[in-house]
């Protein structure tokens, strides 16, 4: 039997959970839709209590990736900008970004969410000229 690492379970989650979402995005849609609302009022009603989670999530995912892989922080940052490039266009594609206002930003966590990303940097900054 394959043995599998954490990074692996934490692949084959978001795997299994990408497939889910798509899955009901084309044969559900209207439970698709359903569920994306009532998801979207749960946040608005719970800001601090999502952005927690998922913040904590991350923390936790970039812990087990720098414990159990030779990763840099120069290769996080270059995948990471990988993705925040991906989720750009997908947001672009939500048409999120029609209402988006500087003025209903939440700073407390966009501080604490640029926070870690410029430590990260720092890091892959040092790597590089070091």
């Amino acid at each position: 039997m394959m043995e599998l690492t954490s990074i692996q379970i934490i692949v084959l989650i978001a795997v299994a959970l990408t497939i889910i979402k798509i899955s009901f995005l084309i044969f559900k849609r209207s439970s698709f839709n359903e569920f994306t609302q009532s998801y979207v009022t749960s946040i608005n009603n719970n800001q601090w209590l999502y952005f927690s989670i998922y913040y904590l999530l991350s923390i936790i995912i970039f812990y087990f990736i720098k414990t159990t892989t030779d990763i840099t922080y120069t290769e996080i940052t270059a995948t990471t900008m990988f993705l925040a490039f991906l989720m750009n266009a997908a947001l672009i594609g939500t048409n999120l970004y029609k209402n988006l206002n500087i003025d209903n930003y939440n700073w407390k966590m966009i501080t604490l969410y640029s926070l870690f990303w410029i430590f990260i940097m720092y890091k892959a900054l040092l790597e590089i000229f070091n």
